[in-house]
């Protein structure tokens, strides 16, 4: 008889700590998504870039700086060697960005150098630009957003 309570005794116990592992601390999860776009519809297309951050957690998130880096790629002799920053450096932004409470969203729009042959919408990842390589040739330039 004892044998048989001492076992789901044990179950028990070993549930109840499980449990009480799986409870954890309210936290925010800020999920961050950009995508390019040219907003007008006349040449040259300026490219502006959208970031959505949505607090996706079940807690308010802490102020901080939404940091936007777009980064042209292409071979080492495409690229100017200069002392002065040019089109082929990375180019970053940086916005404040509130605190967001559970289920927030807030969008901010950025501006960029970069100009290209045709209009697109919601690109995400990356985009070509066509001002950057002096042949006026597609170049191409990755997104990365962080927050701070």
């Amino acid at each position: 008889m004892k044998r048989r309570l001492f076992l789901p005794l044990i179950g028990v116990a070993l549930l109840g700590g499980w449990l009480a592992q799986a409870q954890p601390t309210p936290r925010p999860n800020l999920f961050i998504t950009a995508s390019a776009s040219t907003p007008q519809s006349r040449t040259p297309y300026t490219i502006s870039v959208e970031v959505t951050v949505e607090n996706r957690g079940q807690a308010d998130s802490t102020a901080g700086n939404l940091e936007l880096v777009l980064k042209p790629s292409g071979s080492s002799a495409n690229k100017p060697k200069s002392d002065v920053p040019t089109m082929w450096d990375p180019f970053s932004q940086a916005e404040p960005l509130p605190a967001l409470k559970p289920g927030e969203k807030k969008v901010v729009n950025f501006g960029t150098p970069y100009a290209a042959n045709s209009a697109f919408r919601n690109r995400t990842g990356s985009f070509k630009a066509n001002n950057i390589d002096p042949t006026g040739g597609d170049t191409t330039v990755t997104m990365t957003v962080t927050v701070r």
